[in-house]
């Protein structure tokens, strides 16, 4: 399993804080968008994105946590490097929290 470590876009300032998230043409709900470069999610968030905005990275557990909730409020995808008409990969959140959830039970059986 290859670990991503994303860079997400924060939109808004705390405690009223959201995520980038990324309309594909026809359909019918938004998916959070991802970025494989710092550089990738600064363009993305200067051209698509309303201010204040910051781009963070984020690490490999905090990014299966960040995806579960993203999962339990009712988004199903991840989009990877948008633009405004289309992504590299669209990822399924429940397919990727299951290889998350085996891959952390596996390496918790190694020890």
């Amino acid at each position: 399993m290859v670990e991503l470590e994303p860079w997400i876009i924060v939109i808004g300032e705390p405690p009223m804080t959201n995520l980038s998230m990324w309309q594909a043409a026809g359909q019918s709900a938004p998916a959070l968008a991802i970025f494989s470069s710092e550089t990738r999610a600064g363009t993305y968030a200067l051209l698509h994105c309303s201010r204040p905005n910051q781009v963070h990275q984020v690490q490999h557990k905090a990014l299966i946590q960040l995806l579960a909730d993203c999962y339990l409020q009712g988004t199903r995808y991840a989009a990877l490097d948008p633009d405004g008409a289309e992504c590299r990969q669209m990822f399924e959140l429940r397919d990727v929290l299951i290889a998350a959830r085996e891959f952390l039970k596996n390496s918790q059986t190694a020890d």
